[in-house]
Formats: C-alpha cells, sequence, structure tokens
C-alpha cells in the first residue's frame, strides 16, 4: 500500500490565497484573493492582502516579512510557502524551511505539519524520514489531519520507522474518527488485512494516542508544544 503522503499545506486553503499571474501586458502581478479566512487571520495579515490586490506584490511580500518577523505564525507559513514556490521572490527551499521551522516552534500545527513534510522529501534539509515522523507526531497530536494521514502510511510502508500495520490502522482510524475522509478508505483497506485479535490491539492503542492529544492549539492561534 503505497498511499502518496500529502505535502506541505497553509493554515487556510490555498485557493483562498491564490496567486494569479498575468503576462497580458508584459509583467508580472500577483492578486491575492481572501474568501473565507478567519476574522483573526484577516486582522494578522489583512493589510498585505490589500496591498497585493492594489497590484503591488513587492511591497505586500515587504509586509509579509515584518508580519513573519514581529512572530506572526500563520504569516511565517505563508511566507515559507512563497519561497518554497518562489513566487514572485527567488526560489529558496532554505529560507522557505526556516519560515515553516519558526511557525512550528511556536507550536503552530500547520508549521510542524510542515516541517515534517520538509523532512519527508529533502526541501530545505537533508532527506530524512526518521526527523518527519517526530515532526509529524506533533502535528498529529494537536489534531492535524494530514499528519496523522502521514503517520498511518509512513508506519504501513516503513518510512522511518518500523512497519507496522497495526499502527497504522491506529492512525488512519484516529484520523477517520476527526472526520477525514481520506483517512476513513485508508482505515477501512488496512482493516481487512488484519486478524481480529490486530484490530482489538489497535483500537486499545486509539484510547492510548488519544490520551496524549493536546488539540486546544489550532493554526489560527499559534502557542506553544507542550
Amino acid at each position: 500500500m503505497h498511499r502518496q503522503l500529502v505535502p506541505f499545506r497553509l493554515p487556510y486553503r490555498w485557493e483562498d490565497y491564490s496567486m494569479i499571474r498575468s503576462t497580458a501586458t508584459g509583467g508580472i502581478t500577483a492578486v491575492l484573493l481572501v474568501t473565507s479566512f478567519a476574522i483573526s487571520a484577516k486582522a494578522a495579515i489583512g493589510d498585505s492582502l490589500v496591498v497585493a490586490q492594489s497590484g503591488k506584490p513587492e511591497a505586500a511580500f515587504s509586509r509579509f516579512r515584518v508580519r513573519a518577523a514581529t512572530g506572526d505564525s500563520n504569516a511565517q507559513i505563508y511566507l515559507g510557502e512563497l519561497y518554497r514556490h518562489g513566487l514572485d521572490i527567488t526560489w529558496d527551499a532554505h529560507k522557505a524551511f526556516g519560515w515553516h521551522l519558526k511557525a512550528a516552534q511556536q507550536g503552530n500545527i500547520t508549521g510542524l505539519s510542515n516541517v515534517g513534510s520538509a523532512y519527508f522529501y529533502g526541501l530545505g534539509v537533508p532527506l530524512d524520514y526518521s526527523e518527519a515522523s517526530v515532526w509529524y507526531l506533533k502535528a498529529a497530536r494537536k489534531g492535524d489531519p494530514t499528519a496523522i494521514s502521514n503517520l498511518g502510511t509512513m508506519y504501513m510502508n516503513g518510512y522511518g520507522v518500523s512497519r507496522d500495520p497495526v499502527r497504522a490502522y491506529m492512525w488512519f482510524t484516529i484520523g477517520a474518527h476527526l472526520g477525514d475522509s481520506d483517512a476513513r478508505a485508508q482505515s477501512s483497506d488496512v482493516r481487512n488485512r488484519l486478524t481480529t485479535l490486530e484490530i482489538q490491539k489497535a483500537l486499545d492503542l486509539v484510547n492510548d494516542q488519544l490520551a496524549k492529544f493536546n488539540p486546544l492549539t489550532t493554526p489560527a492561534q499559534g502557542g506553544t508544544e507542550r
């Protein structure tokens, strides 16, 4: 079972913060579209969005850098993604990782998950599946669905951890319980490969693992890992 891991993500849907490029006039313009940011996120980076919509992307990126430098963990993630994709700034995987790490060090769920993805794919840091699993676990215990499903995949295939279908089923079951449809499908698939005793063991592990969860920190709130 070689399910593709879900890679980097943003605190909110990427389509809510989409870069639209146009070369119709010979230049590149960036328009940032916002449709459903939480109020707190709008307050944090709304000024940058307004500047970007005015057709001044360089000024917008400058303001994002200011927000990120002051410790806004969501701005740090967005800035990291801009560097990772090279969107109207020079592509720089190392800087991308650095900004994701800063967000993660504040306990930002998305930052924790993205650092895991950086290690898994070797983007900005040496590829290290074991280290990826460490960061995914931090994010998973805060309730991050991406990290939870990715851990299931890593245990199913032995990426950075000992191959363990029982633990894979445990993580997919947790993801399904939290409403992740992909995790639900993966959980059903893995369940069909396990014995009755293995399924029961996995369900016991689910309860043990959930007791270690600290889902109070959300992407929009930031916080500190405990």
